[in-house]
């Protein structure tokens, strides 16, 4: 029992020092999409800028109240940020698989790019023909939209407490 409080607070301040990595006046970078750069560390407080992943910000500091929130500068705007949306190093660009090897992508344009939405439906397959993308990519799109329209939200559900893990859907009473 003791080893597993012990690991914990190791795990727990490890997680912590992502931020601490860089002393006052360091660059950190925000990991997490829309993050919220707050006026003060209270729930209500005013929005001053959603961050995107990457962006770059200077790091002035735990927020003394709450040292969850860390303040930080981006360009001409200051307020505080939840430390876990912060991370010492820049985000990797993602690794796309192709027929002819692969290729390093921006994350934030790949999003942009709606490419990640887009449903092969007819208009969904002319794109892809008119991007060139290999057809077997689009025939495996195809079985996995077919696979996904058969799995209903308990099922989901259902699964997720059998695995023992959180279900976004379950805890807002989207399956009964």
């Amino acid at each position: 029992m003791r080893r597993s409080h012990r690991l914990l607070a190791v795990a727990a301040t490890l997680a912590a020092l992502g931020a601490a990595a860089v002393g006052k006046g360091g660059k950190l970078y925000v990991t997490a999409r829309d993050t919220r750069l707050q006026k003060d560390a209270s729930p209500t407080a005013a929005l001053v800028e959603k961050l995107q992943p990457g962006a770059e910000v200077i790091w002035q500091g735990a927020d003394a109240a709450n040292p969850r929130w860390h303040r930080v500068t981006h360009g001409a705007k200051s307020g505080v940020v939840f430390q876990a949306n912060l991370s010492a190093h820049p985000q990797a660009p993602e690794v796309v698989a192709s027929q002819s090897g692969s290729k390093p992508i921006d994350p934030q344009a790949f999003a942009s790019s709606g490419a990640a939405t887009k449903a092969l439906s007819e208009a969904g397959l002319k794109y892809a023909e008119a991007k060139s993308i290999d057809p077997a990519v689009a025939k495996q799109v195809l079985v996995a939209e077919a696979l996904a329209v058969q799995v209903a939200p308990a099922d989901v559900v259902a699964h997720a407490k059998k695995a023992g893990v959180f279900c976004a859907l379950a805890a807002e009473g989207g399956a009964k």
